[in-house]
């Protein structure tokens, strides 16, 4: 045996003895020169668990589980090798177990607590680094039946190469389970989304670290689990509700500031100067607080620029992007604004003016104002009906005066102006976005600059005559985290239905265009006109829906007699075999010459490999090609569904294929 020096770190956990088997459990072996290291108990997992760090290479190391610190009667080998991040059974009092140790690396032993004289299961997963520990995890406070939920887990550090972040959940009290790897995020911060729930559906949920891919769990999770926050016996849960409970904040209008400093109260530029928003069912409050309020002038405006159908290029709607004139003073607005609030400090104008082809007044527009001239306070309510009964705003504002060497100032955001200074004739760039059917925090930093997360350029739907295939493109992204699609048999998207198993992944925040596809594995009826969503999420859980589009899925007919007959897909054939492993060949056929791409999809969309690029073929003649299985890189891909689409000069043909391991 070789003497060595060693670091170890122990799993730390609460320890009860309530249903516990044994009091204690070690780990000896080569690594600690077959001393006794405590191993810590896990009441929740009922697991034993320990993290060591080598310090040298061992082909193999030894390694064995006692109860007792003097080798007594109970001990437990598996007396063969376990390969790292797999699992095996400890005998009692069986043979030594084996595993190649690489220097430096971690090694975290679990074993099941077991009772005296019997045997049990033990795994080992290899770490390169110290494992993370999971920090926090998000809780929703109130989700509907509308909305998506995106969990956020939160790790002590940046997630390495080997660990894997899992959200477990439940909706029938772990009757059944779905357990989600979280792929999107960054660093330490890595993202789950929970799709939409009926309402008073309980969803129970926990965070788990592993190194090992949930196949190849075999129902024992604990066995494979680093960290958790919290599990099963008391996890994390929502109840999805319908929007009557919301909670909205009603402001009656008389001159007291009974907004909320905490949530509602937002800076405005210069010293002193604030703004407040909130809404309730049925009306939009904004408030101002600022010196000038005090001075009875006409010359001096209260201005609010108000975007009632927010586009995800905010100057891309039905509006303006230039405000009304003001003496020399007209500023160019960061949204297509379809409604403008004006008033002046001596109560002689009150307007909404609303832009069709031109700015004209709201009449009747049955807003409310109160000036507290005393402590220069000023409030407003506005009906939403007046604004065209909106769910979600962009709004922007700013004091003016037109006399005196004319100028803007007390700007909201504090930050709007073009260059961030208060001036004359200032341009706008930035503003506040606020869906007003959430719970939604309106001062919330998040919500200024809050433009919805992609540019859409197109989004469409063909049917290959086996299965519906969605297309779109995105000319940017900004953190967008992923897309849902949804699917109904109606053009109304509170009956449609979640056809994605997991969230399609975005890419962030990217200038470039982005291309999308989407094959939907559920059954379609033929003769029958399908509606179809997409759902944008980014890192901050903000969703917003595209759609729909209409999908026809016609009947099938011969050419000849024109009646309907089984389905015959041209030119591109079924891979053989299917399912397969390690390949499979492709074959196709056209009736007429052309250059060819081949490309293997897997389900998310996701280009895996390309087997053929503008390659010339030869009218009638049959073609064929084998993939291995293998990405681009070379790397086996896993277990699972892939597309393979052949595209030629004239159309696109597409089929799907299993990878079995």
């Amino acid at each position: 045996m070789k003497k060595r020096w060693m670091l170890f770190l122990i799993l730390i956990s609460s320890f009860f003895l309530f249903g516990q088997d044994q009091s204690a459990m070690n780990y000896r072996g080569e690594m600690n020169i077959w001393g006794t290291t405590a191993m810590s108990y896990d009441s929740d997992l009922d697991i034993w668990s320990v993290i060591i760090q080598s310090d040298g290479d061992d082909d193999p190391s030894e390694y064995k589980f006692d109860d007792e610190v003097d080798w007594g009667e109970y001990t437990w080998g598996s007396g063969t090798t376990l390969l790292a991040n797999s699992k095996t059974t400890a005998y009692h009092n069986g043979g030594n177990g084996l595993y190649n140790e690489v220097n430096n690396n971690y090694y975290i032993f679990t074993i099941y607590d077991v009772t005296d004289g019997t045997n049990t299961q033990t795994a080992l997963m290899e770490l390169s680094a110290s494992p993370n520990t999971i920090s926090s995890i998000t809780e929703p406070s109130t989700v509907y039946q509308d909305l998506t939920q995106t969990i956020t887990i939160t790790l002590s550090g940046s997630k390495l190469t080997e660990e894997k972040v899992y959200l477990c959940y439940t909706t029938d009290d772990w009757v059944s389970r779905t357990n989600t790897e979280a792929t999107t995020g960054s660093g330490s911060n890595w993202s789950v989304t929970i799709p939409k729930q009926n309402i008073g559906t309980n969803v129970r949920y926990y965070a788990m670290t592993t190194t090992v891919d949930e196949a190849s769990w075999d129902g024992e999770e604990e066995l494979f689990t680093i960290d958790h926050k919290y599990y099963q016996a008391s996890p994390y849960s929502y109840t999805v509700s319908d929007h009557s409970n919301q909670t909205y904040h009603t402001i009656e209008i008389e001159g007291q500031n009974d907004f909320s400093t905490a949530n509602e109260r937002t800076d405005a530029s210069g010293s002193g100067n604030y703004w407040w928003y909130t809404w309730d069912e049925t009306n939009f409050y904004f408030a101002l607080q600022q010196g000038a309020l005090d001075e009875d002038l006409s010359s001096k405006w209260v201005i609010l620029y108000i975007d009632t159908d927010p586009q995800i290029n905010p100057t891309s709607g039905t509006g303006s992007t230039t405000g009304l004139a003001y003496t020399s003073q007209q500023a160019d607005l960061p949204f297509s604004a379809n409604f403008q609030f004006q008033w002046n400090t001596d109560g002689s104008t009150l307007l909404l003016k609303e832009y069709t082809t031109s700015w004209n007044d709201v009449t009747p527009h049955n807003m409310n104002v109160y000036l507290n001239s005393t402590s220069e306070f000023f409030e407003v309510k506005i009906p939403l009906a007046s604004l065209d009964s909106p769910s979600l705003l962009y709004v922007c504002g700013n004091m003016l005066n037109e006399l005196d060497g004319e100028s803007m100032w007390a700007f909201s955001p504090d930050d709007v102006s073009s260059d961030d200074t208060d001036g004359n004739d200032k341009d706008l760039d930035s503003y506040w976005a606020f869906e007003l059917n959430s719970e939604e925090t309106p001062n919330d930093p998040g919500n200024e600059d809050h433009a919805l997360p992609v540019t859409l350029s197109s989004f469409s739907a063909v049917f290959d005559g086996e299965v519906p295939m969605l297309q779109w493109v995105t000319a940017s992204e900004t953190n967008n985290a992923g897309w849902n699609v949804y699917r109904g048999e109606i053009n109304d998207a509170a009956m449609s239905m979640q056809v994605n198993a997991e969230l399609v992944e975005g890419q962030g925040t990217v200038t470039s265009t982005t291309d999308y596809q989407f094959i939907d594995l559920f059954s379609t009826d033929y003769d029958q006109t399908y509606y179809y969503w997409l759902e944008s999420i980014d890192y901050n859980s903000h969703s917003e829906e595209f759609g729909p589009i209409a999908l026809y899925i016609p009947l099938p007919y011969d050419e000849n007699n024109n009646s309907p007959v089984a389905p015959v897909i041209y030119g591109l054939h079924q891979n053989y075999p299917n399912p397969f492993n390690p390949s499979t060949e492709i074959s196709f056929t056209l009736d007429y010459s052309s250059t060819v791409s081949l490309n293997i999809y897997n389900l998310k969309g996701h280009k895996v490999r390309t087997l053929l690029i503008d390659e010339p073929v030869t009218k009638s003649q049959q073609y064929y090609h084998v993939w291995d299985g293998k990405d681009e890189m070379g790397i086996p891909c896993g277990s699972g569904i892939y597309f393979y689409q052949l595209n030629t000069t004239r159309e696109s043909f597409n089929r799907k294929m299993i990878l079995v391991k």
